[in-house]
């Protein structure tokens, strides 16, 4: 079965980083928290936590660098990329055995709200149209988001209570 390893990057994460930890416990294989110099007990909740490989940065590196480094530092043939206000409940297998299909280079979870509600709009994109593109950087979708460009770019015409 191949092995799943977790990189979260933090900075300033304190209160969100233990619950996000704890969910993973028996989850993954490995955790990698990647603290971007936070100034309050966010490594300090990482490094309670046995098991979680902790790479303090004294600087602010960026999210996508400290993802790099984080990404570099596991063993894992697998990456959860999670930020430090997620809570996995469930069907982390499914996720993976998505990954390992044939032609499959990333897959995604199902996001929802504490309250249960699906996340939808910025979790789920479609590759951009040239017309997408337009529309995002004249504003159009800010003033009119249900126009049918949006609705399909953003996949707001999927139903994400149907497997698959």
């Amino acid at each position: 079965m191949n092995s799943i390893g977790a990189v979260i990057v933090t900075h300033n994460s304190e209160q969100e980083i233990g619950p996000c930890l704890d969910a993973l416990k028996g989850l993954v294989s490995e955790i990698v928290v990647v603290d971007n110099a936070s100034g309050d007990g966010t490594a300090a909740q990482a490094r309670l936590r046995p098991g979680v490989e902790l790479l303090a940065n004294a600087a602010n590196l960026g999210f996508a660098a400290a993802v790099n480094q984080g990404v570099r530092a596991l063993t894992s043939p697998l990456v959860l990329l999670l930020n430090p206000d997620t809570v996995v409940i469930s069907g982390l297998h499914l996720l993976r055995d998505a990954c390992l299909a044939s032609g499959v280079g990333a897959a995604s979870g199902r996001l929802v709200n504490p309250g249960g509600m699906p996340q939808s709009g910025f979790t789920l994109r479609r590759f951009p149209t040239p017309a997408a593109l337009a529309f995002e950087a004249l504003g159009i979708n800010r003033v009119w988001p249900s126009n049918p460009v949006n609705r399909r770019y953003r996949c707001l015409d999927v139903d994400l209570e149907l497997p698959g």
